[in-house]
């Protein structure tokens, strides 16, 4: 083994056992080992038994990691009580005081099968105060007290391995630094070396920590251990001093991290070192993309820590891309960190350990964003979580119509602009900078936030998720929203949108009585066309924004809500509630037979109807109130007042072999404090049923068919029967529509719609009695036997109706794939619902039959498939559609639609022809179409065309648009870092992009 001395600055001898600062006696000598003198060398007593090692000790220090658990007397019995310990490495003097965690350690570096010999404490003061593990003792000083037992460190060891890089053994020499003692070992020829961090337990247990590999040219090392196996492994302490230095195409792997340099130098001690023409690549959680940093100098500042000068950031694998951000300085760090809560409490695992998450974090300066060889974007200062995967910019793209002009549509990470490198988690907030030629400059931000915990260890503990929207516009211009709404100057001239959505999850609430859930939304935009223009896709699919908070508890079939609501907009009707209370009780046993089901509402509404627009400054802007909006003058509807109604059903499930036979009584009490004609009203309601199911299979396992792809087929199918008859003392249009049954948008498009099918209706904007109660949707409401189920979404929907539905939901299965894959299909699928009135003359306009429902899809192969769905009445003139249409799709994401909707009805006949395809043409290229026209008259009504450069940097698309009903053609454009449209886990496709909203469609 290898000896290292470390002298002791006293200014005293070696003190003799016994002595004050010295060992006391008894003690047990340690063999092998004498003091500089050659006194042999001495273990106090409360030690463990000796220790067998080799050496020469000079001066009272302790070793770094002794393999014996000490004893530590009081202060002022024997000196050096907390030394045994610690790790000192300050030598102190024998006349002055030491300080606490200093002292002169005497060590010797064991090989692999020695243990560690401990040394004792040096002389100190009399004046030296115990304070802490790792200091020393005074020699003199108070009274004895407890001892205190102290459990050691482990001995931490590193290998390194040193091999050839290329087929022909490397060169190696070693020398002996005279002055320090160093090993140098000069490697030329292609080296490969690979140092693991290590722990050594019992000697005979090797546990491997983190694992570095270096290649190069050539390589100087320099150690103070010798080289047990020059080319094989060596083992050494990990306290050892281990510098590299390395030269010619290096590569460098640690984890998931790679760099190559021309030039580096390397501290393994510390990890600390210098790389010179270096490339740092690291992987991007959860993303298939590589982040690359560029550096002439990049300078390791400790353990996963880097700084860099001049240098560039670029998810780009090629020599100079084409889209970076070039910096003048970065830091990156690469860690873990701990988690914490919004309390600062570190967060433990289900092992009780704390969690910590793997962080990338740079931090940049003189930032500029370069397309080519052209900056495009400057900023002073970046910082960011690398595993955001974009810098500054996260969406952004061009375009070109009549309606807005030239448009450049961004957004930016505002946590980069502000310089944050460690935002909250679970929080991303964007800002929303636009400019719009023909309108102005608009401008907005978001905040999202997931599965944030607001009050860990409060009464609010829960998770919560939502997000807040707004953008705004100063509005120049004019709206064209349709080839007859079009010049049309809005009311405004700033003109906005606010949206927001909240979810709380209140867990095991006890001041609630157990977990509720907390919900609110916020809606709000400047007038009624501004969604219509700016935001068409939200409009037209999502629910309606509206302003309500609620709360609800829910435990097991039970639930109830307390829910408040306010109408922020003029333009539509809605109904606010001050507050309004629900309390639903489904499915609950009485007994061994029965089954019972409840709902109560109780709460104070106020009906508002909508605004009428401005005619005068929109004369093509059509509108008339729909039936259900006006009162029995025939004047907007404004009813304010209290509502109670209770529903309760009770049924008698019956199960007779495979047939379930259900028969079921149900009521309801209700009270209105106001209806259609400003006087109070009250409503019983009674019905009586059943519903019945019956399931029944065929299978013919012989059946095959390579040119129908059939394996056997398997036909099953359910008949479901549900018929009652239920009578009402009150009429269903005497009843304010407080809960609505439709979207906004679906009435705001009737509202346009009436005047044009009914032209003769003078100018009043009440409906005329020439509108026919048979295309009123509270018709198709009850008519579709909505007043059937206790938990019915309208309390109004209630009158006298006599009805059977009758459903036969049916599958035809066969098996496909190979002999062990086979899995079991959907062949053919047909679901069919039909509508019987007994008494049609006054429940369904003379006909026996209504309301006729179908939902089918053939699936050919596993890439074909023949979809048709719609809904039909017999009586004269109804509204009813259909539509039929292919499917098709290829493993590599090609895709293909072709399909025609039809829709008849009184002033609305038209047959439509749908297309659509993706098509993968290279791997550089895809290109995108969709179109529909109007076979009726034979003209388009719009065309969208997209052609899709995928490059190595870019995904760039440029394609081309038409809209019949604006009469306005426009072109599009945009360009996207690939890194960006791999982390959204799609390219930059039309679909993706209108998700942002704003400005209509892509």
């Amino acid at each position: 083994m290898l000896a290292q001395t470390t002298s002791y600055n006293g200014s005293t001898a070696f003190p003799a056992p016994g002595t004050p600062g010295g060992a006391v006696v008894p003690s047990t000598v340690i063999p092998n080992a004498t003091s500089a003198s050659g006194t042999p060398y001495t273990l106090p007593s409360g030690y463990d038994s000796p220790v067998s090692s080799s050496g020469t000790v000079s001066g009272y220090g302790t070793s770094e990691a002794p393999i014996y658990t000490p004893t530590l007397p009081a202060d002022g019995t024997r000196g050096g009580a907390n030394g045994v310990n610690g790790a000192a490495d300050a030598s102190g003097t024998g006349t002055t005081a030491v300080p606490s965690g200093t002292g002169t350690v005497s060590s010797l570096i064991p090989s692999a099968n020695d243990a560690p010999i401990p040394g004792v404490a040096g002389a100190g003061e009399a004046t030296s105060s115990r304070s802490g593990l790792g200091g020393l003792s005074s020699f003199f000083g108070s009274a004895a007290t407890t001892p205190i037992a102290v459990k050691p460190s482990k001995a931490a060891f590193r290998r390194f391995q040193i091999s050839g890089r290329h087929e022909n053994s490397p060169q190696i020499s070693i020398e002996i630094d005279e002055n320090t003692g160093q090993r140098i070992a000069v490697i030329t020829g292609g080296v490969n070396i690979v140092v693991e961090g290590l722990q050594n337990e019992a000697m005979n247990s090797v546990i491997q920590g983190d694992v570095l590999d270096l290649s190069a040219e050539n390589i100087v090392i320099w150690t103070q251990a010798d080289f047990q196996s020059p080319t094989g492994a060596n083992i050494q302490s990990a306290d050892q001093p281990m510098e590299i230095y390395l030269s010619g195409n290096i590569e460098y792997r640690q984890g998931e991290y790679y760099i190559t340099a021309d030039r580096m130098y390397l501290d393994v001690q510390k990890q600390i070192g210098a790389i010179l023409n270096a490339e740092l690549i690291a992987p991007i959680p959860d993303h298939d993309v590589l982040m690359r940093l560029h550096s002439e100098l990049l300078r390791m500042t400790g353990p996963g820590s880097f700084s860099a000068g001049t240098s560039y950031l670029t998810t780009s694998q090629i020599g100079l891309p084409r889209y970076r951000v070039q910096v003048s300085s970065a830091d990156l760090q690469m860690a873990k960190t701990p988690r914490y809560d919004n309390f600062g409490t570190p967060i433990l695992g289900a092992d009780g350990n704390p969690l910590y998450d793997e962080t990338r974090f740079a931090e940049t300066r003189g930032n500029a964003i370069y397309l080519d060889r052209v900056p495009v974007f400057w900023w002073p200062k970046l910082s960011t979580n690398l595993d955001r995967n974009d810098y500054y910019l996260t969406h952004a793209r061009f375009r070109n119509d009549k309606i807005f002009g030239f448009q450049a549509i961004t957004d930016w990470d505002v946590y980069q602009l502000l310089g944050l490198s460690d935002p909250p988690a679970g929080l991303e907030w964007n800002l929303s900078l636009d400019y719009l030629t023909k309108r102005g400059f608009g401008h907005g931000t978001d905040l999202h936030y997931g599965n944030v915990n607001a009050d860990p260890s409060g009464p609010l503990a829960g998770t919560m998720n939502g997000f807040i929207d707004y953008w705004g516009i100063y509005d120049s211009g004019y709206d064209n929203i349709s080839k007859y709404r079009s010049h049309m100057e809005p009311p405004h001239k700033y003109r906005y949108r606010v949206f927001g959505q909240h979810r709380q999850t209140l867990e095991a609430a006890d001041w609630l009585g157990g977990d509720v859930q907390f919900s609110g939304e916020l809606g709000w935009a400047a007038d009624r066309n501004f969604m219509l223009q700016y935001y068409p896709d939200e409009w037209d699919e999502r629910k309606n924004e509206s302003t309500d908070l609620e709360i609800k508890r829910m435990i097991d079939n039970r639930s109830m809500a307390l829910r408040g609501q306010v109408r922020l907009n003029d333009f539509v009707t809605e109904t606010q509630w001050y507050p309004k209370f629900d309390h639903y009780w489904i499915g609950q046993d009485l007994g061994q037979a029965l089954t019972w089901s409840e709902h109560t509402s109780l709460g104070y509404a106020d009906f508002k109807t909508l605004s009428q627009p401005d005619t005068q400054q929109n004369p093509d802007d059509a509108f008339r109130y729909l039936p259900w909006e006006i009162d029995s003058n025939g004047n907007p509807l404004h009813a304010k007042g209290g509502r109670f109604v209770t529903r309760h059903e009770l049924a008698w499930p019956i199960q007779l072999g495979a047939f379930k036979f259900t028969p079921y009584v149900l009521g309801e009490a209700g009270y209105w404090m106001k209806d259609v004609s400003d006087e109070s009203i009250s409503r019983l309601y009674g019905q009586a049923g059943f519903r019945s199911s019956l399931p029944f299979t065929g299978v013919n396992s012989e059946l095959q068919s390579d040119f129908w792809n059939l394996n056997g087929l398997a036909h099953k199918a359910t008949l479901e029967v549900n018929g009652f008859y239920a009578d009402a003392n009150k009429d269903v249009s005497e009843f304010p529509m407080y809960d609505n049954l439709d979207d906004w948008s679906m009435d705001a498009f009737r509202r346009r719609m009436y005047p044009y099918i009914y032209p003769t209706i003078p100018s009043s904007l009440a409906p005329d009695p020439a509108i026919p109660w048979k295309y009123d949707i509270r018709s198709y409401a009850l008519r579709g036997g909505m007043q059937n189920w206790v938990s019915a979404p309208s309390m109004e929907m209630a009158d006298d109706l006599f009805m059977f539905q009758v459903a036969l939901n049916q599958r035809f299965q066969t098996k496909r794939g190979g002999i062990s894959r086979q899995r079991i299909v959907d062949w053919f699928r047909f679901d069919s619902r039909l509508s019987i009135y007994p008494k049609k003359d006054r429940d369904d306009f003379g006909k026996l039959f209504g309301l006729f429902d179908y939902d089918s899809r053939w699936q050919v192969g596993d890439r074909l498939a023949f979809t048709s769905v719609g809904m039909f009445d017999f009586f004269t003139d109804p509204l009813q559609f259909a539509t039929f249409g292919s499917e098709w799709n290829r493993v590599n994401g090609d895709s293909a639609y072709l399909g025609v909707h039809w829709l008849g009805g009184p002033g609305v006949p038209q047959t439509t022809l749908i297309g659509s395809y993706n098509y993968r043409m290279t791997d550089c290229w895809r290109s995108e179409f969709t179109m529909t026209m109007n076979l009726e008259k034979a003209k388009d009504i719009n065309q969208s065309f997209d052609l899709v450069r995928v490059g190595e940097s870019f995904e760039v698309l440029a394609g081309f648009n038409y809209n019949y009903a604006t009469e306005v053609w426009g072109m599009h454009f945009g360009v996207t870092p690939v890194a960006l449209a791999k982390a959204l886990g799609t390219s930059s496709q039309t679909t993706t992009l209108d998700t942002l909203g704003r400005h209509g469609t892509f």
